[in-house]
């Protein structure tokens, strides 16, 4: 069964397709208020299978860093996932 990162708060699996923050190389990108001023943002693939790390299968990712507004945040999602592509 695939794991998650540590969070509070579980990915919205009610978001349609449209109303989802940002598809981004593949990925649906949440970003999401976790305290006021700060920012969190979550990936998955877009088809929803497992990412997978050395091995083991994550449902979803968290970027682990509260910032400051939700374009920052995005941004810091954007780049996670281009080293982890580059990187397979």
């Amino acid at each position: 069964m695939p794991r998650q990162l540590s969070s509070s708060v579980p990915f919205r699996s009610d978001i349609a397709l449209e109303s989802v923050a940002m598809i981004y190389r593949g990925f649906e990108i949440e970003a999401f208020e976790i305290g006021r001023g700060q920012w969190h943002a979550r990936f998955r693939r877009r088809d929803r299978a497992p990412t997978v790390i050395d091995g083991v299968e994550f449902e979803f990712l968290n970027i682990g860093f509260a910032w400051s507004s939700h374009d920052a945040a995005m941004a810091d999602a954007q780049d996670f996932i281009d080293r982890m592509q580059s990187r397979s």
